[in-house]
């Protein structure tokens, strides 16, 4: 009985750790299209810059 409550401890703290995993993998995907996106308005604005000349 007792293993079978280390083993769900276990369980519970691995599933905590994968869902903190997940956000932190979700966090990391809106600040790439973030930046994504800046990158090409910053690119952008460089063609639009290049070409006036």
């Amino acid at each position: 009985a007792a293993d079978l409550k280390k083993a769900e401890e276990k369980i519970t703290t691995l599933a905590e750790e994968r869902d903190g995993a997940l956000k932190e993998v979700e966090d990391l995907k809106a600040k790439i299209v973030e930046l994504e996106g800046k990158l090409q308005e910053s690119t952008g604005a460089a063609v639009v810059g290049s070409d006036e000349k």
